[in-house]
């Protein structure tokens, strides 16, 4: 009896603050960019099923449109490796940031290619086209091919801040217009498997037979380090970034969803869209006026 009686309870619970927090007039938003939507979809969609009460989705736009519609109250949630371009005019909100998962840039060569690694001075060089044979960077002779994502990608974005504009400060081109630009990852790498002396860069984490992923070292000499899982989410690899969920401060549902997210369940969901785990020491939130990038 008294079991019977504690479920009614339970249940009358549920049905009194659920509601409270999802009520219709509450749907929760979030806003991200193309590339983050398979698993922040896949995450919308575990979180209705947890919570049946729930109502939420999710939108498509640029990380820049999702802060104007952060500021202007019209979403909840957006998530973005960056922070609002414009800072100052969030200088006065109250907003917090989570890391949510973690995205690498992957340099993938044949597997008949018998270097190894590259520091990020090689790929500057290789990238802006002042290295063009194999055999200036440790290889065999051979021109160096190069096949990467369309030029107005996240991935060449990443790679003109994070190597060429710090390794290669001189360089005026960027990337080299020797660079194949191709619009699928998956065509990246079906180049580089056919073509011995080729060198593709893509992001995410699919390794395919007949190519390996190549190590990259900060410096000379330097820890080479793999892009694998652990190195990524700990921020070990060089080449490497953290996702955010950015929210506005006091709002019970979106603290509901960034705690789901973050548990096993989620974090294991991102594998399978090219996203890494969040490392776990980087749980935790902090004033947009302290946003990291």
């Amino acid at each position: 009896m008294k079991g019977k009686i504690l479920a009614f309870v339970l249940f009358t619970i549920q049905m009194v603050i659920l509601p409270g927090v999802f009520a219709s007039d509450n749907e929760l938003v979030i806003v991200g960019p193309e590339r983050m939507s398979k698993f922040t979809g896949a995450w919308v969609e575990k979180f209705r099923q947890d919570n049946p009460f729930a109502i939420i989705n999710f939108r498509v736009a640029k990380e820049d449109e999702g802060f104007v519609d952060l500021l202007r109250g019209r979403c909840d949630i957006v998530i973005s490796s960056t922070g609002p371009q414009e800072a100052a005019l969030y200088k006065d909100v109250k907003m917090n940031k989570t890391v949510v998962a973690a995205e690498g840039v992957v340099f993938l060569v044949n597997q008949q290619n018998p270097v190894k690694g590259l520091t990020l001075t090689q790929l500057a060089d290789i990238l802006s086209g002042k290295t063009m044979n194999w055999e200036d960077v440790g290889g065999s002779y051979g021109e160096i091919f190069v096949y990467g994502p369309p030029a107005v990608s996240w991935v060449n974005g990443f790679i003109l801040k994070n190597i060429l504009n710090v390794f290669s400060p001189d360089n005026k081109r960027g990337i080299a217009y020797r660079v194949n630009n191709i619009f699928s990852n998956d065509e990246i790498r079906q180049q580089v498997a056919v073509q011995p002396l080729a060198m593709g860069y893509c992001s995410g984490n699919y390794v395919p037979a007949g190519l390996k992923a190549l190590s990259v070292a900060k410096g000379d000499p330097a820890e080479y380090i793999l892009p694998v899982k652990d190195k990524i989410s700990n921020t070990s690899y060089p080449l490497q970034q953290p996702v955010f969920l950015w929210a506005r401060d006091g709002d019970a549902s979106v603290a509901l969803f960034i705690d789901r997210v973050l548990s096993k369940d989620y974090q294991e969901m991102l594998s399978a869209y090219g996203f890494y785990p969040a490392k776990a020491s980087d749980q935790n939130s902090g004033s947009i006026q302290n946003r990291e990038g």
